[in-house]
Formats: C-alpha cells, sequence, structure tokens
C-alpha cells in the first residue's frame, strides 16, 4: 500500500511538473512571437521611412529639334543630367561647337552663351525654381562651377551642396544665345517643371 500510494504521489508529482513545463514553453513562444512582431513593425517603419525619402531627380535627358535655327554653334540638339558621387553633370550638346569668343564687356550680347537651367522644387512647396547656370567665355556665370568643354559639347560640374536646404531637382531646362553681331539669334528649350518630387522607392 505505502508503494502504491509512493507512486501516485511521485504521479502526480511529474504532472504537475510537465504541467509547469507547458506553461513555461508556451510564456516563451508567446515572447518570441511578440519579439518577432516588433521586429517585423521596426523593419517595415524603416523600411517606409527610406523607401519615401526624397530625391533628386537626376537622370533627364532631352532632345531639340536640329536646325531650327541658323546658328549651329547654339542649335541645341541634346541636353541631359546625370549622377556622379556627390555631383549632379549638366550636358549639352550643339550641331556646331562650343564657342568661347566674344565680349563680355557690355554684358553678355557679344558672347556666346550658353545656360543650362536646373528646375527644383521644394519639399513644402509646389512652385518650382531654378538654377540658371551661365557658360560663357570658359566661365560659369553666376555660380562658380566647374566646366569642361569637348567640342559640341559642354559639361558643368553641379555640386549636390549648392541645392537650398529641402530642394530638390525635379527638371532640367537649356537656352543658348549667339553674339547680337552674329544675329543675336535664341534656342530655348521647352520649359520642364511640372514633375513631383520623387522618392527614393516609392
Amino acid at each position: 500500500m505505502e508503494t502504491t500510494g509512493y507512486k501516485k504521489r511521485l504521479m502526480h508529482k511529474n504532472t504537475r511538473t510537465d504541467k509547469l513545463k507547458g506553461d513555461v514553453n508556451i510564456k516563451k513562444t508567446s515572447i518570441y512571437i511578440i519579439i518577432i512582431i516588433v521586429i517585423l513593425i521596426c523593419f517595415s517603419i524603416l523600411v517606409y521611412y527610406i523607401g519615401h525619402q526624397s530625391v533628386h531627380r537626376t537622370n533627364i535627358s532631352h532632345g531639340d529639334q536640329e536646325n531650327d535655327i541658323s546658328d549651329p554653334n547654339i542649335d541645341i540638339i541634346r541636353y541631359r543630367s546625370y549622377e556622379k558621387g556627390n555631383d549632379i553633370i549638366l550636358e549639352l550638346t550643339v550641331a556646331g561647337t562650343i564657342q568661347n569668343k566674344g565680349t563680355t564687356e557690355f554684358g553678355d550680347i557679344e558672347a556666346y552663351t550658353y545656360g543650362i537651367i536646373v528646375v527644383a522644387k521644394r519639399i513644402d512647396d509646389s512652385e518650382a525654381h531654378i538654377y540658371h547656370c551661365s557658360y560663357v567665355n570658359g566661365t560659369v556665370r553666376q555660380y562658380n562651377f566647374e566646366a569642361e568643354v569637348s567640342g559640341n559639347t559642354l559639361k558643368i560640374i553641379f555640386p549636390k551642396s549648392a541645392f537650398q536646404q529641402d530642394s530638390y531637382m525635379i527638371g532640367l531646362e537649356a537656352v543658348t544665345c549667339s553674339p547680337a553681331s552674329n544675329g543675336g539669334e535664341i534656342d530655348e528649350t521647352a520649359e520642364d517643371r511640372d514633375a513631383s518630387i520623387p522618392h527614393r522607392w516609392f
């Protein structure tokens, strides 16, 4: 009888121990599930934050009608922009060759002028504003930006740090002008100011 009673007490103890172990396992599982849910929520918030960050619209390429003016040296045929490190490269191509001649004594009237216009918007403002980079006789006017010329192509190096705070590039335009003594012609591209500020992913 004592042996039987001992066995019953032992079985009851084992059952209670198994129940406690089961409760502990359930609690551990619940904690793991909560941790996983919290991690997933944090990850989703991080992805949304990074993906929704405002960025520059840098890869822009436009063509322009050739032979729409008589002077090929200001006849725009293509203008584009692309990102390179901390800079945005602005590129303008004409049908003739980029000219570095003329006088600026009386403004830009007697000099070839090549303008590349960066269009930007601020996060809190739907109106566009511009950065007009005018290249005249080897110098970028208004800004002290570097420029390179190769035949019929002009490149202006536009540093991202030149943008105003919370201002992002959304468009690209171009305009060229010949000296007054050479006809004073102007080739101006279409406006590109309606785009919204893009986001990194979505």
